[in-house]
Protein backbone atom coordinates (compact mmCIF):
# COMPACT_ATOMS: atom_id res chain seq x y z
CA UNK A 1 0.00 0.00 0.00
CA UNK A 2 2.75 2.39 0.75
CA UNK A 3 4.70 1.72 -2.43
CA UNK A 4 1.38 2.12 -4.34
CA UNK A 5 1.49 5.62 -2.62
CA UNK A 6 4.98 6.65 -3.51
CA UNK A 7 3.81 5.48 -6.96
CA UNK A 8 1.48 7.47 -7.79
CA UNK A 9 3.03 10.78 -6.12
CA UNK A 10 5.51 10.11 -8.53
CA UNK A 11 3.39 9.84 -11.35
CA UNK A 12 1.62 13.28 -10.19
CA UNK A 13 5.13 14.82 -9.58
CA UNK A 14 5.77 13.90 -13.40
CA UNK A 15 2.45 14.53 -14.88
CA UNK A 16 2.56 18.40 -13.13
CA UNK A 17 5.70 18.84 -14.31
CA UNK A 18 4.98 18.05 -17.82
CA UNK A 19 2.09 20.03 -17.87
CA UNK A 20 3.97 22.70 -16.26
CA UNK A 21 6.81 22.74 -19.22
CA UNK A 22 4.14 22.63 -21.94
CA UNK A 23 1.86 25.83 -20.42
CA UNK A 24 5.44 27.40 -20.96
CA UNK A 25 5.87 26.29 -23.59
CA UNK A 26 2.47 27.83 -25.42
CA UNK A 27 2.76 30.84 -23.11
CA UNK A 28 6.32 31.83 -24.34
CA UNK A 29 5.65 31.37 -28.17
CA UNK A 30 2.05 33.20 -28.14
CA UNK A 31 4.27 36.26 -26.25
CA UNK A 32 6.70 35.99 -28.78
CA UNK A 33 4.12 36.09 -31.24
CA UNK A 34 2.70 39.11 -29.86
CA UNK A 35 5.90 40.99 -29.57
CA UNK A 36 6.94 39.88 -33.06
CA UNK A 37 3.48 42.01 -34.12
CA UNK A 38 4.29 44.63 -32.21
CA UNK A 39 7.99 45.53 -33.37
CA UNK A 40 7.34 44.13 -37.09
CA UNK A 41 9.18 46.81 -39.44
CA UNK A 42 6.90 48.11 -42.16
CA UNK A 43 9.61 47.97 -44.13
CA UNK A 44 9.67 44.23 -43.97
CA UNK A 45 6.27 44.18 -45.49
CA UNK A 46 5.93 43.69 -49.70
CA UNK A 47 5.71 46.25 -52.09
CA UNK A 48 2.12 45.37 -52.27
CA UNK A 49 1.16 45.60 -48.60
CA UNK A 50 -1.73 48.12 -47.88
CA UNK A 51 0.16 48.84 -44.85
CA UNK A 52 3.08 49.84 -46.81
CA UNK A 53 1.02 51.51 -49.54
CA UNK A 54 -0.74 53.60 -47.05
CA UNK A 55 2.50 54.79 -45.47
CA UNK A 56 3.77 56.02 -48.03
CA UNK A 57 0.85 57.99 -48.84
CA UNK A 58 0.96 59.47 -45.72
CA UNK A 59 4.22 60.49 -45.48
CA UNK A 60 3.75 62.17 -48.80
CA UNK A 61 1.26 64.26 -48.10
CA UNK A 62 3.33 66.79 -46.00
CA UNK A 63 5.84 66.95 -48.51
CA UNK A 64 3.68 68.15 -51.70
CA UNK A 65 1.93 70.85 -49.27
CA UNK A 66 5.31 71.92 -48.36
CA UNK A 67 6.63 72.16 -52.10
CA UNK A 68 3.66 73.70 -53.13
CA UNK A 69 3.73 75.99 -50.32
CA UNK A 70 7.15 76.52 -51.13
CA UNK A 71 6.64 77.66 -54.87
CA UNK A 72 3.36 79.87 -54.31
CA UNK A 73 5.90 81.69 -51.77
CA UNK A 74 8.64 81.81 -54.88
CA UNK A 75 6.04 83.04 -57.36
CA UNK A 76 4.83 85.60 -55.05
CA UNK A 77 8.02 86.54 -54.38
CA UNK A 78 8.81 86.81 -58.24
CA UNK A 79 5.74 88.99 -59.16
CA UNK A 80 6.76 91.32 -56.11
CA UNK A 81 9.77 91.78 -58.11
CA UNK A 82 8.67 92.03 -61.35
CA UNK A 83 6.14 94.90 -59.92
CA UNK A 84 9.26 97.05 -58.08
CA UNK A 85 10.59 99.65 -60.39
CA UNK A 86 14.11 98.88 -61.35
CA UNK A 87 16.55 101.37 -59.56
CA UNK A 88 18.81 103.60 -62.43
CA UNK A 89 21.62 103.20 -60.80
CA UNK A 90 23.41 101.58 -57.38
CA UNK A 91 22.82 104.63 -55.46
CA UNK A 92 19.69 105.02 -53.37
CA UNK A 93 17.79 107.82 -54.36
CA UNK A 94 16.37 109.83 -51.75
CA UNK A 95 15.94 113.68 -51.11
CA UNK A 96 17.86 116.49 -48.31
CA UNK A 97 17.27 119.65 -47.79
CA UNK A 98 20.82 122.46 -48.81
CA UNK A 99 21.18 126.02 -47.70
CA UNK A 100 20.82 128.32 -51.21
CA UNK A 101 23.28 129.95 -52.71
CA UNK A 102 24.45 132.79 -50.80
CA UNK A 103 27.66 135.27 -49.94
CA UNK A 104 28.83 137.18 -47.05
CA UNK A 105 31.53 139.52 -48.17
CA UNK A 106 33.19 142.96 -47.94
CA UNK A 107 33.87 142.73 -43.92
CA UNK A 108 34.85 145.48 -42.42
CA UNK A 109 35.65 146.53 -38.61
CA UNK A 110 36.08 150.55 -38.47
CA UNK A 111 36.96 151.44 -34.50
CA UNK A 112 37.66 155.03 -33.25
CA UNK A 113 38.52 156.18 -29.83
CA UNK A 114 36.55 158.88 -28.67
CA UNK A 115 38.94 159.67 -25.65
CA UNK A 116 41.64 159.83 -23.99
CA UNK A 117 43.67 160.20 -20.85
CA UNK A 118 47.65 160.68 -21.13
CA UNK A 119 47.22 158.94 -25.00
CA UNK A 120 45.40 155.48 -23.46
CA UNK A 121 42.04 155.09 -24.42
CA UNK A 122 39.59 155.24 -22.22
CA UNK A 123 36.37 155.45 -24.88
CA UNK A 124 35.86 153.55 -27.73
CA UNK A 125 33.24 152.59 -30.33
CA UNK A 126 33.32 149.86 -32.59
CA UNK A 127 31.36 149.21 -35.93
CA UNK A 128 31.13 145.92 -37.99
CA UNK A 129 29.51 145.47 -41.23
CA UNK A 130 28.76 142.60 -43.55
CA UNK A 131 27.08 142.29 -46.88
CA UNK A 132 24.91 139.54 -47.14
CA UNK A 133 23.77 138.40 -50.87
CA UNK A 134 21.39 136.14 -51.90
CA UNK A 135 22.34 134.03 -54.62
CA UNK A 136 19.64 132.26 -55.42
CA UNK A 137 17.12 132.87 -58.56
CA UNK A 138 13.57 131.44 -56.80
CA UNK A 139 13.78 131.26 -53.43
CA UNK A 140 14.05 134.15 -50.70
CA UNK A 141 14.04 133.62 -46.82
CA UNK A 142 15.50 135.02 -43.10
CA UNK A 143 19.00 135.20 -43.51
CA UNK A 144 20.55 135.29 -39.34
CA UNK A 145 23.96 136.36 -39.02
CA UNK A 146 26.19 136.23 -35.79
CA UNK A 147 28.66 139.17 -35.58
CA UNK A 148 31.32 138.80 -32.93
CA UNK A 149 33.79 141.36 -30.70
CA UNK A 150 37.13 140.08 -30.45
CA UNK A 151 39.92 141.49 -28.06
CA UNK A 152 43.55 139.53 -28.95
CA UNK A 153 41.30 137.53 -31.25
CA UNK A 154 39.05 135.98 -28.06
CA UNK A 155 35.35 136.48 -28.65
CA UNK A 156 34.11 138.55 -25.59
CA UNK A 157 30.47 139.40 -27.07
CA UNK A 158 28.43 138.31 -29.96
CA UNK A 159 25.29 139.51 -31.35
CA UNK A 160 22.72 138.20 -33.95
CA UNK A 161 21.62 140.33 -37.29
CA UNK A 162 19.20 138.87 -39.41
CA UNK A 163 17.10 140.32 -42.78
CA UNK A 164 14.52 138.72 -44.96
CA UNK A 165 15.66 138.77 -48.56
CA UNK A 166 14.43 138.06 -51.54
CA UNK A 167 16.12 136.38 -54.60
CA UNK A 168 19.51 138.22 -55.83
CA UNK A 169 18.61 140.76 -52.86
CA UNK A 170 21.79 142.05 -51.02
CA UNK A 171 22.03 143.96 -47.87
CA UNK A 172 24.57 145.48 -45.27
CA UNK A 173 24.21 143.85 -42.11
CA UNK A 174 25.86 146.05 -39.28
CA UNK A 175 26.94 145.91 -35.17
CA UNK A 176 27.94 148.68 -33.33
CA UNK A 177 29.66 149.03 -29.54
CA UNK A 178 31.03 151.41 -27.64
CA UNK A 179 33.53 150.35 -24.69
CA UNK A 180 34.33 152.56 -21.93
CA UNK A 181 38.02 151.57 -19.64
CA UNK A 182 40.69 152.74 -17.56
CA UNK A 183 44.29 152.32 -18.03
CA UNK A 184 46.55 150.71 -20.28
CA UNK A 185 45.15 147.24 -19.87
CA UNK A 186 41.30 148.89 -20.08
CA UNK A 187 39.64 147.24 -23.16
CA UNK A 188 39.01 150.32 -25.08
CA UNK A 189 42.89 150.58 -24.98
CA UNK A 190 43.15 147.28 -27.04
CA UNK A 191 42.65 146.16 -30.20
CA UNK A 192 39.26 144.68 -31.26
CA UNK A 193 38.34 143.19 -34.24
CA UNK A 194 35.04 141.43 -35.60
CA UNK A 195 34.07 137.83 -36.95
CA UNK A 196 31.44 137.02 -39.07
CA UNK A 197 29.20 133.34 -38.89
CA UNK A 198 25.90 132.24 -40.73
CA UNK A 199 23.48 130.35 -38.41
CA UNK A 200 20.33 130.49 -40.28
CA UNK A 201 20.13 130.54 -44.46
CA UNK A 202 16.97 129.55 -46.65
CA UNK A 203 17.26 125.65 -47.58
CA UNK A 204 15.85 123.86 -50.46
CA UNK A 205 14.60 120.42 -51.33
CA UNK A 206 17.46 118.60 -53.59
CA UNK A 207 16.62 115.02 -54.65
CA UNK A 208 19.32 112.46 -56.15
Amino acid sequence: MKEDFKFFLFIGIITLIGFTLVFTYFLFFFETEEGNKINFSPNEFPDDNPLKIKKTIDNSTPNSETNLESNNKEISSEKTKGNEEPESSGIARGCIMERISFALKDFNSNSNCEEFNNEICIKKTINCTVLTENLDNSIGGLFRIRIAFLENNIKFQETIKEKQLSPKESTTLSAFMEIESNGTDGRANKVISCDFNSIEIPQREVCY
